[in-house]
């Protein structure tokens, strides 16, 4: 009976995402991440060092040193950590629009996936900018958290084991609250709670797991640049790049499935009521 619920709901997601071209609206959240993501980290930087202090910005670029030793990867985090300490008020503020470019990328990848719920005006100018508040606040305590363990990792206090475990069940409960918020602010209807956290959370496993992969790829001594010339900054990229299309497509795919999932929420629902 249970596998027969399994296939089911494979048949419904195929269904619901036929007519949709799944890996181009992964594609375009994509390069909307990609226009936001260093103004994003400023700001996100900067919020994580009013928190935790200018020690905690340091510590993050630390532990990005560590755990990915790679030039390019590690340059990046201490350019990003040092320009957030030192960004004057004028540069933060106009940050804050790139940066919020990103939610708008997601808000408008789930609106295709939900036809019949498209929003107009105000209440989508609105939905947008909560959505870029949530992730404002999510990046932020991601930057802490990652600096807080990192630091306990390379400082020797933690096991390396335990500390993986530790990511990955932290990193689980970040994505699926972020998750939460963003498919129910994202979306122009309603969720009902339980299919709006188990969607989220199996959702949430997913980008939990994809992104310490991504860690233990960058860690490993690829050429990165070997099919790009010998430049190894654009092989990083791109594989950066290509992990986060697959991401998207995972959490898009995520959204259909909650959807799915309060879709026999309610028809439950309806028969028990009957």
């Amino acid at each position: 009976m249970r596998a027969w619920a399994v296939d089911g709901m494979v048949r419904d997601l195929r269904r619901d995402l036929r007519g949709h071209d799944l890996m181009l609206l992964a594609a375009g959240v994509t390069f909307y991440a990609a226009l936001a993501v260093v103004p994003l980290a400023v700001v996100s930087l900067r919020l994580a060092g009013w928190l935790g202090g200018d020690g905690a910005v340091r510590s993050f670029a630390r532990v990005v040193s560590v755990f990915l030793p790679h030039s390019d990867v590690s340059d990046a985090g201490q350019a990003l950590s040092a320009a957030a300490l030192r960004v004057p008020w004028p540069v933060l503020v106009a940050s804050v629009l790139p940066a919020s470019l990103y939610a708008e990328g997601l808000r408008r990848a789930l609106a295709r996936l939900a036809p019949g719920r498209t929003e107009t005006g105000l209440r989508q100018a609105v939905r947008g900018r909560m959505l870029a508040i949530g992730g404002f606040l999510f990046v932020t305590v991601t930057l802490l958290a990652v600096a807080t363990v990192g630091a306990s990792l390379t400082g020797g206090e933690l096991p390396l084991a335990l500390g993986v475990y530790l990511a990955f069940v932290g990193g689980w409960g970040l994505a699926t609250a972020a998750l939460v918020v963003t498919y129910r602010i994202g979306f122009a209807g309603s969720l009902r709670p339980g299919a709006l956290l188990l969607g989220a959370a199996a959702t949430g496993s997913m980008v939990s797991g994809m992104s310490l992969g991504l860690v233990l790829v960058l860690r490993l001594p690829l050429s990165f640049g070997r099919a790009y010339g010998g430049f190894t900054t654009a092989g990083v990229l791109a594989t950066v790049a290509g992990w986060m299309w697959l991401l998207h497509a995972v959490l898009l795919v995520g959204f259909v499935l909650t959807r799915r999932l309060d879709t026999r929420l309610a028809t439950a629902g309806r028969g028990g009521g009957n």
